[in-house]
């Protein structure tokens, strides 16, 4: 197995081709092809093939460098998705966890949190953008009121620094919606506008979805009452 696959097989699985990725892998042996092979069962949401997958890649050697940001935020998504595919990536988030001596957590949210929290404090952390928006809904949904709004504002910041207009959209969607809990609607609203102005620049299709999202949300929570 030459460096030129593997990071084919990376790169298949960047562009959320995991099939193209495995393909990359067959009939290649090694522990870095079967931590590969792990991340696409779990993106394929294969929990058997992850488990295979990842006793082959933790038989002879630790786990790669990259295992917390391979994992930490595809995990959290999930999680926080309620996705079934959560399901598939557990494992390997366990065994990233453990491999890092992390103390114990009682479920999935505080095993993302771990995991992200420990990407985000990589020396280069890959898309931090992201990770901060993956941390501010999981704290969120720990309820945690202040660190969701002081990360959410955080995350703005950083993904207009980095011209990220997904992750952009997403810190002021996660901005607004605590601010509202909070019971202060119109600002709210307010940070919708101006988050609104700020992807305008980047991505003016962007700042249209997330203008009809807050609809639907505001709409949403007037028909509940």
């Amino acid at each position: 197995m030459t460096d030129d696959h593997l990071h084919r097989a990376r790169e298949a699985l960047a562009a959320g081709d995991a099939d193209a990725s495995l393909a990359e892998l067959a009939g290649q042996r090694g522990a870095a092809v079967a931590w590969l092979r792990a991340l696409a069962a779990a993106h394929l949401g294969d929990p058997l093939r992850v488990h295979l997958a990842l006793r082959d890649a933790t038989r002879q050697t630790a786990l790669p460098s990259t295992a917390v940001e391979d994992v930490a935020r595809p995990f959290a998504e999930a999680v926080l998705a309620d996705d079934p595919a959560a399901a598939a990536w557990r494992p390997l988030a366990v065994a990233v966890h453990q491999a890092r001596g992390a103390l114990d957590v009682q479920d999935d949210v505080e095993l993302a949190v771990s995991l992200v929290c420990a990407a985000l404090a990589r020396p280069e952390p890959a898309d931090p953008p992201a990770l901060l928006v993956a941390l501010t809904g999981l704290r969120r949904h720990l309820g945690h009121l202040a660190d969701t709004l002081d990360l959410a504002r955080t995350a703005q910041d950083v993904a207009r620094r980095a011209g990220d207009a997904e992750a952009l959209a997403a810190a002021t969607l996660l901005l607004a919606e605590a601010v509202h809990a909070d019971g202060d609607v119109p600002t709210a609203d307010a940070v919708i506008r101006h988050g609104g102005r700020w992807l305008d620049a980047l991505d003016p299709t962007a700042a249209t979805r997330l203008a009809a999202r807050w609809t639907e949300i505001r709409a949403a929570w007037a028909s509940s009452d």
